[in-house]
């Protein structure tokens, strides 16, 4: 249970949206994370999201001692925690598979990044099932993933670390996907995907309740691209207004648009969430 009460969420930003990324949006800051932890403390983060890119082998501290040491000293250092990491190797729909090595491989895959996420000091994972891993059209995928999940249930409750879905599902089929996980799967809510596949975020999260236990914060436009927070689709007066009626008290996830430069989009998203919750 989370000991913070709703307005005293922590805020964080996915890793890589403070460093120049070449016009990529989700990218890893290669040579720059660690000097990434300052320029979040220096905006007025609380957190960073780790990410693990899709690409397979691309090359990622977590996955090396000396790699994870670091990520904890500058965590340490900077004062800004690393309380989740999001595992974009998921959108390889590795886990939709039938039975069989490429299925085993991603299974293991998840089961040895929980290890390494514990060693940095993060309790949560979140795993996007997400375009080429949506599970709306595919009845096989959907059924491979829910046995999964449940099966990931234990090595995750062995290295501290909660689990959290993000997909393209209506509630009732997140509800089916998560029975077989006893309580101990939750649902990462992202506002911009989410209004971005048609639903209501502000009621879907009152539906949801207790289940929403990660939360992405995004805008996008009628035409899918992310926006600036407050220029998009998104009502948020209406979402935090159900994040504060549900009790939410995790992190508050900035996976925000870049703008025309890094920090300062931060800077200007950052103060956005801010003048929702009770913080300066």
């Amino acid at each position: 249970m989370e000991a913070a009460v709703f307005g005293e969420n922590p805020i964080g930003i996915i890793q890589g949206r403070l460093t120049a990324s070449g016009g990529k949006l989700q990218c890893f800051p290669h040579g720059k994370w660690k000097e990434e932890f300052f320029v979040a403390r220096d905006v007025g983060f609380d957190c960073i999201e780790l990410i693990v890119e899709k690409q397979a082998g691309a090359p990622n501290p977590i996955w090396e001692p000396d790699g994870v040491e670091g990520l904890v000293e500058a965590a340490r250092a900077s004062g800004v925690k690393t309380l989740s990491v999001c595992d974009d190797r998921v959108m390889d729909a590795g886990l939709l598979k039938a039975d069989g090595p490429e299925a085993d491989a991603a299974f293991e895959a998840i089961v040895k990044l929980l290890r390494q996420i514990s060693r940095v000091g993060a309790t949560r994972l979140v795993l996007p099932f997400l375009e080429a891993a949506s599970l709306k059209a595919d009845k096989g995928g959907f059924l491979a993933v829910k046995g999964r999940l449940e099966r990931l249930v234990a090595p995750a409750e062995e290295s501290g670390v909660t689990l959290m879905i993000e997909d393209d599902l209506p509630v009732p089929m997140q509800r089916e996907l998560l029975s077989s996980a006893g309580g101990k799967v939750g649902i990462c809510y992202d506002t911009g995907n989410r209004i971005w596949h048609g639903f209501d975020p502000a009621a879907e999260i009152l539906e949801l309740g207790p289940l929403v236990r990660h939360v992405h914060i995004k805008d996008k436009a009628a035409d899918g691209k992310n926006v600036m927070l407050g220029t998009g689709r998104v009502d948020f007066p209406s979402v935090f207004a159900s994040l504060k009626t549900v009790g939410y008290a995790g992190p508050l996830i900035l996976e925000t648009s870049r703008g025309d430069e890094e920090v300062r989009a931060g800077r200007e998203n950052l103060a956005f969430v801010k003048s929702f919750l009770n913080q300066g």
